[in-house]
């Protein structure tokens, strides 16, 4: 990361992990139109942890902010 902040880089970053360096100026996104991926994401949970509260809150937290950071379906 330093080197793509000292400006003499460029660096492919996540939306999410750039998005407070892009909010301050100090990142901006190259032709997003052309250089854009999606990826999917996965979580593996262990079979005698299924029942746990804290487990369940975590999974529907992050079920839930992929769910609004997703684009619409066209």
């Amino acid at each position: 990361m330093f080197y793509v902040l000292s400006g003499h880089y460029i660096g492919y970053l996540s939306e999410y992990v750039a998005e407070s360096w892009r909010q301050k100026g100090e990142l901006r996104a190259i032709r997003p139109d052309v250089f854009r991926y999606e990826a999917a994401g996965g979580i593996a949970i262990q079979k005698q942890r299924m029942n746990s509260a804290l487990l369940r809150v975590v999974t529907d937290a992050l079920v839930t902010s992929h769910r609004e950071a997703a684009p619409a379906a066209q």
